[in-house]
């Protein structure tokens, strides 16, 4: 065991530092670590303690920057009620990773001129399409208020079927779970804005003379849900496959909850997740306001099986000879597989804490 103390007002005098706790001018990055740097903007002091046992390091880090008390701007990713918090991590077949946030979507975009206000190309261009997709509804009051605090977001590897072949490169599937406070009404609204989404993405293509995703309706433990795919490819022996092949974007709802995914059997498994979790009574995890967690077998596997595009991506990018490049996504290979799992928790009543357990695996 080791701890270590640090005193906040010197380290916020290094550049870096004091870079890294102001993202005023990053909505995305605000939304995530907004709790964390509010916290450490005030603190004092910040101890470390790094404690091994077996092939498990844990480190936790603490300071004395009360909690957001809800009252600021920041208060978004925080509940006045002890018993909120984010919900439990999903899990799926063939998981990379899993992250569970408490986040008041529409008390954050509520507060984004105070949050973040500097207008951005980036912010500028997405309400411009929200407006869109949604028909001119407000964001903040009328779509982002339609939805519970609860966003998680699944990363999961993908298999491939045989009549479409293995992409190059391969990329997992990536799906957002929400959790929708009038599901009657609000449905309708997603699934006209999903459907538009999917007209531009066609639009744009067509534009291009390149294939167009096709609209089907299919059912999945009882639950009939919005799916859009490409047609296989003429040549089943064509290998690889396009890189479009990667996604079929899916749209399901059932229970309340909200999925949207970037491909159908990712969909599926978040189905069966939710449905299990609906049986068992899952609860939110009280105080903390972000959970993450990290397969490293899988994300391993994802690095082993895109290995060529890596090289000649490290080549071109750093003018390595092939050797160089076959060493170095060789060793990312193997510190990534290295971890057999990482669990992050952030959050805490009084002061804020973040705990992060890291599980090696050091088989060959």
């Amino acid at each position: 065991v080791a701890s270590v103390f640090a005193r906040m007002d010197v380290l916020k005098e290094l550049p870096p530092v004091a870079a890294a706790l102001d993202q005023q001018n990053n909505p995305l990055l605000t939304l995530l670590l907004a709790p964390l740097m509010q916290a450490w903007k005030q603190s004092d002091w910040l101890t470390l303690e790094l404690d091994l046992e077996d092939l498990t390091l844990t480190m936790t880090v603490t300071s004395d920057g009360r909690a957001d008390d809800g009252t600021l701007p920041t208060g978004f990713a925080r509940s006045t009620r002890a018993a909120d918090g984010a919900m439990p991590n999903l899990n799926v077949p063939r998981q990379i990773a899993g992250i569970s946030f408490y986040r008041d979507l529409h008390r954050f975009y509520a507060a984004k001129d105070d949050l973040f206000p500097q207008r951005t190309s980036g912010l500028i261009f997405f309400e411009n399409m929200m407006g869109i997709f949604f028909t001119g509804r407000d964001l903040t009051e009328e779509v982002l208020a339609e939805l519970h605090p609860e966003v998680r977001m699944v990363i999961a590897q993908q298999e491939y079927p045989a009549e479409i072949g293995t992409p190059d490169p391969q990329l997992p599937g990536v799906a957002f779970v929400f959790r929708m406070k009038r599901p009657d009404q609000f449905s309708l609204v997603v699934e006209e804005a999903w459907q538009k989404a999917l007209g531009l993405i066609n639009f744009t293509r067509g534009q291009q003379a390149e294939p167009g995703l096709i609209l089907d309706k299919p059912t999945h433990a009882g639950v009939k849900y919005t799916l859009a795919a490409f047609l296989p490819p003429e040549k089943s022996d064509r290998a690889p496959a396009e890189t479009r092949f990667n996604f079929q974007p899916a749209l399901a709802m059932l229970d309340g909850h909200l999925i949207l995914s970037s491909t159908d059997a990712l969909a599926r498994d978040l189905i069966d997740a939710l449905q299990q979790e609906t049986k068992a009574g899952a609860v939110p995890v009280a105080g903390n306001h972000s959970i993450a967690q990290l397969n490293g077998s899988s994300l391993a596997s994802i690095v082993r099986a895109n290995r060529e595009t890596l090289i000649r991506q490290n080549m071109v990018e750093k003018g390595h000879s092939r050797e160089q490049a076959e060493a170095e996504i060789g060793m990312l290979a193997a510190v990534v597989g290295s971890i057999g799992r990482l669990q992050i928790a952030a959050g805490g009543d009084q002061a804020e804490q973040l705990t992060i357990e890291l599980e090696l695996d050091l088989q060959p």
